[in-house]
């Protein structure tokens, strides 16, 4: 929580945040379904290991900025 620092300071907002958080990783799946890749593919894409791309998809760690450009 300490980490969120003032994006996040009241329960309402935590919620707020944590639902465009869930929409942002969603939206990573959604995308590569509709191009009908798979993770492996869309991995190479941007040049890193899948196992690195499962974790921006099911929101375990945040997607870099700068890959995002991609």
């Amino acid at each position: 929580m300490r980490a969120l620092g003032k994006i996040a300071n009241t329960p309402v907002k935590m919620r707020q945040y944590f639902q465009v958080v869930t929409m942002y990783f969603n939206n990573l799946q959604y995308l590569r379904n509709e191009k009908e890749l798979t993770q492996r593919e869309v991995s190479e894409i941007l040049n890193c290991k899948r196992s690195t791309y499962d974790n921006w998809e099911h929101g375990n760690v945040m997607i870099p900025l700068d890959m995002a450009d991609k």
